[in-house]
């Protein structure tokens, strides 16, 4: 009776443990850039201020160290195309993406594809002046907000992305992406229990 009762007490903290472990894996939304930058161990910002083919309309954006894929990307700030000037709203010609789904519906979804593993994404977005607002995308997780700062912070490190949006143009700009510590692994809870089994050898 006694090894039984040895044995339950033993097994609750394995239990708890798992439990644990299993929490830990969790996506986080940001839509505070300040708080989303210091939540990352180290990260890195594409301004997007040169480097965008300049123009005309391309599925496939390679930023080095990833690359935005999709229909309907355009690599400029389309001030000359009439949308209006969205520098009232922190976006400057021409450093800056306008998106839009190719056969105008709703979005459009962009695929990013990282060289390395990443644990956060996030960037700053709105949409172009006089154009109907909508939310944005990130994964699974959608913004309450349709304009400003939204990322997410997944504990799960990965290497693609999605990102879309309600309406059909949407800008985005000040791509943000890094890393975060793993999570120290407990210790083994039968090491704290190594008397208990030397007693009952």
């Amino acid at each position: 009776m006694n090894v039984i009762l040895v044995l339950a007490k033993i097994a609750a903290p394995i239990l708890a443990l798992g439990l644990a472990a299993s929490a830990q894996a969790a996506v986080t939304t940001y839509t505070d850039r300040s708080a989303f930058e210091a939540a990352l161990d180290s990260f890195s910002v594409d301004n997007l201020n040169s480097g965008l083919p300049p123009g005309s309309l391309f599925t496939l954006i390679d930023r080095g160290d990833y690359t935005i894929g999709g229909e309907g990307v355009w690599g400029y700030g389309c001030v000359t195309f009439g949308c209006f000037d969205n520098a009232a709203d922190g976006f400057t010609y021409p450093a800056y993406l306008w998106n839009y789904n190719s056969n105008f519906g709703s979005g459009g979804a962009k695929t990013l594809e990282f060289d390395n593993a990443i644990n956060g994404f996030g960037f700053d977005f709105g949409e172009p002046s006089s154009y109907t607002p909508g939310t944005v995308t990130i994964g699974s997780s959608t913004s309450q907000t349709t304009s400003g700062f939204f990322g997410i912070i997944d504990t799960t490190a990965f290497t693609t992305i999605n990102y879309d949006a309600s309406a059909n143009f949407m800008l985005t700009d000040n791509f943000t992406y890094g890393t975060v510590a793993p999570v120290p692994i407990p210790r083994h809870p039968f090491r704290s229990h190594c008397s208990v089994w030397q007693a009952l050898a």
